[in-house]
């Protein structure tokens, strides 16, 4: 990852605090008639109170299991790169099971980040940032 990446006074992520007390980013499901950008858009207004923001890229997919209960539950989540106004603010939903959330510098989001697959996540966003600075 580049350093630049890690650097840049103006960038700033949001993370959110889930209901496992892991630092995270706001994610969801695709309702009926939705796109994933859509979804990905309706989640974070829904989760954190962000309306306005828009989508730059797909940062591609990550795909887990779990257990749940007797059974293995596989999950695929899309991710995509998304830009805020610069005086956004973030407000954790309570009805959605968000605890906490805020907006966060790179070098705080990679180590406040509680799921070790987000990481390539966060740094392929770093990378395209950085490419188009």
């Amino acid at each position: 990852m580049a350093a630049t990446g890690l650097a840049r006074p103006d960038l700033q992520l949001c993370l959110m605090l889930d209901d496992y007390g892991v630092w995270t980013f706001p994610k969801g499901k695709v309702e009926a008639g939705e796109g994933l950008e859509q979804a990905a858009l309706r989640e974070v207004r829904e989760e954190v109170g962000l309306a306005q923001v828009r989508v730059i890229e797909s940062l591609g997919a990550s795909r887990y299991r779990f257990p749940l209960g007797d059974d293995i539950f596989k999950k695929t989540v899309h991710w995509f790169l998304m830009q805020a106004a610069l005086e956004a603010e973030v407000v954790p939903v309570r009805s959605e099971r968000v605890q906490d959330a805020g907006w966060f510098d790179a070098q705080q989001a990679l180590a406040m980040l509680g799921y070790r697959n987000l990481r390539p996540v966060l740094r392929r966003a770093l990378r395209k940032l950085a490419s188009d600075s």
